[in-house]
């Protein structure tokens, strides 16, 4: 797409260098967020049981490999300790046919004070199968926000990998069993509802997706249950309420609007329990829909209509100032198709005819104030430019504006300066 910069999402790599003696091997371990293959050099002390001191690491072999092993068969299970010997990781891996070892099976890790990490395997170096993530101390903090409550610690993330890709749903629980935020996935893009809980079991927020594209009703609450905000999607983009005003302050136009859609690129972080959302610049412009109703400076109604996508579409009225109807009548596709008529200011017939789509057609009457007939025209066949046409009101386009909130949506306009990608709110 013209003008759509690539979008990049990059995560903090974290790696456990474990040294030995020069007659030793160096092991080079990834967290589960990162690369999964297992670095093994100097293995003339690969031998079961056998520890290196300097981090304590221990490979335990599953099958004794032979001179040629093949990469499926040859399979190990390396245990890594903190410098006071306690238990640090234990994976399965297996020999790639580079000759490294990747993450292959049961995949376990534990803090140095022994609290369990996580839990999970591995399938070919990718995250496969059900998983569990605890957080504690400033981890599970940053998950949380203030205005959620309180919740005991240690949070508990469950997931499930499909191929290495996120499927179903993701939620995080306190030590109590009470939910702190959920999403799901398929495929690992975001599809099925996603909810932020406050302590007390309420709903604070929640949204819905349609692989990766925003759908239906978004909704925010108090903690007393009351709906702070609502949002509405209609095919990945926001329908939200436009109003216009005079420069009195009173209300001179208001109706739904479509607001442009965005490409979101949505980056599961979930080791570190949270997602990173980037959007694309704007793609397309505000459109109305649904019916508006425009107004005088004193508040009288001026103009009704309804619009489908930008488009005005049925029945559309004016009045005078006065409150008398002026003009009257149907559009279909944005033109005018149908009976109209005109009024003169004292409520007598001014004129009155057909267009077919957006042209005169058959027989045309024109009346003077007092209602006296003053000329028939009659169209046979549909000129090219019609000599009446219906009057127009066009305020100028507004912008979007809602509450920023935690829960992907669409990104504000001003997000979008110099056309360039910027993060949108995090649901951490």
């Amino acid at each position: 797409m013209n003008r759509l910069y690539h979008i990049c999402a990059s995560f903090l790599v974290s790696w456990i260098t474990l040294g030995g003696s020069a007659a030793g091997e160096v092991i080079t371990v990834a967290k589960p967020l990162d690369n999964p293959v297992v670095t093994l050099q100097n293995t003339d002390a690969d031998t079961p049981g056998s520890n290196t001191h300097s981090g304590n690491s221990v490979l335990k072999k599953k099958n004794a490999p032979s001179q040629h092993p093949s990469p499926a068969k040859a399979e190990k299970t390396i245990r890594t300790r903190y410098n006071d010997n306690q238990l640090e990781s234990e994976r399965d891996v297996r020999l790639t046919k580079s000759g490294n070892y990747e993450n292959h099976g049961h995949y376990k890790l534990w803090d140095q004070e022994g609290g369990l990490v996580a839990v999970g395997s591995y399938d070919a170096g990718v995250p496969n199968g059900s998983w569990k993530r605890l957080y504690r101390g400033q981890t599970a903090h940053q998950i949380m926000t203030p205005d959620q409550g309180h919740f005991d610690l240690p949070l508990v993330s469950t997931f499930h990998f499909s191929g290495g890709l996120l499927q179903g749903e993701w939620k995080i629980e306190d030590a109590s069993g009470r939910p702190v935020r959920k999403w799901n996935f398929n495929d690992g893009v975001l599809n099925g509802e996603v909810v932020v809980y406050f302590s007390s079991g309420n709903r604070m927020r929640s949204a819905k997706y349609v692989q990766g594209v925003p759908s239906g009703i978004h909704r925010e609450w108090t903690a007393e249950g009351e709906t702070v905000e609502t949002h509405s999607f209609e095919n990945g983009r926001l329908k939200a309420i436009s109003s216009y005003h005079w420069p009195n302050g009173t209300l001179k136009a208001q109706g739904l609007v479509l607001h442009p859609r965005y490409r979101l690129h949505v980056e599961p972080d979930w080791w570190n329990g949270n997602i990173d959302i980037q959007t694309s610049q704007p793609i397309g412009e505000v459109q109305k829909v649904g019916d508006w109703v425009y107004y005088t400076a004193d508040g009288r109604t001026s103009q009704t209509g309804t619009y489908v996508r930008g488009e005005r579409e049925g029945l559309f009225s004016w009045w005078y100032p006065s409150g008398q109807l002026q003009a009257r009548g149907h559009f279909t596709g944005g033109s005018p198709h149908g009976d109209w008529n005109w009024w003169h200011k004292n409520g007598a017939l001014k004129t009155s005819g057909h267009y077919h789509h957006g042209t005169q057609a058959g027989k045309w009457t024109n009346w003077d104030i007092n209602g006296t007939e003053t000329e028939i025209v009659n169209y046979k066949a549909a000129p090219e430019s019609s000599t009446i046409r219906p009057p127009t009101t066009k305020p100028s386009t507004n912008r979007i504006r809602r509450r920023s909130i935690d829960i992907p949506l669409t990104a504000d306009r001003e997000t979008h300066r110099n056309l360039k990608l910027q993060s949108a709110p995090k649901l951490q």
